[in-house]
């Protein structure tokens, strides 16, 4: 979002894991790991009473992108979101004139709804963002075709790590946190 920087700076990223710790987080903050180097994080925001997980804050480092590693990052951020069994939708905003991501959003199987006109203020200027979803029922379908990331992601706790060649790994803190770029099990 708007409000963070890039690279996400460790205080930022400490402020955001402390929204997510409880029994019932608001918020799962994931970083993308390449060595000790963050390459990427994204955010799940968790309302129970709407049954959604709104995600967030999702970035490629810049020298990162153009590598495949959208597939396999929203192939992790929805399965994980629909983990919740009460999870029954999954929205986003993106904006307006984000050409990439709005493809890896659709190529993930989220459908665009519609257009928030100048809902951003971005200095001097608003920029507009759309929203796009996916539903549970639609997610089933999706993934019995069975993505071939499927079976890179394996899942070991709060530890995950995808397309072992690229060494590109996900890691949450969600339930006991590590300082960003500590050994990981």
């Amino acid at each position: 979002g708007a409000a963070l920087s890039w690279p996400l700076s460790k205080r930022e990223f400490k402020g955001l894991i402390k929204q997510h710790r409880g029994a019932e987080p608001v918020r799962e903050v994931w970083a993308v790991m390449s060595g000790p180097d963050m390459i990427g994080h994204f955010q799940i925001g968790l309302n129970r009473r709407l049954k959604t997980a709104g995600l967030g804050r999702i970035a490629i480092a810049p020298d990162h992108r153009g590598q495949g590693l959208s597939a396999p990052i929203m192939d992790l951020i929805l399965a994980r979101a629909f983990q919740h069994a009460w999870v029954h939708r999954v929205d986003l905003l993106v904006y307006s004139h984000n050409a990439a991501a709005i493809a890896a959003y659709q190529s993930a199987g989220l459908s665009l709804e519609g257009t928030r006109r100048e809902s951003t203020p971005i200095g001097s200027e608003s920029w507009d963002t759309h929203i796009m979803s996916i539903l549970h029922y639609e997610f089933d379908k999706r993934t019995e075709r069975k993505s071939p990331y499927r079976e890179q992601i394996r899942y070991c706790g709060e530890f995950s790590c995808s397309q072992p060649k690229k060494k590109s790994c996900f890691y949450s803190s969600m339930n006991a946190p590590r300082k960003m770029g500590s050994p990981t099990p």
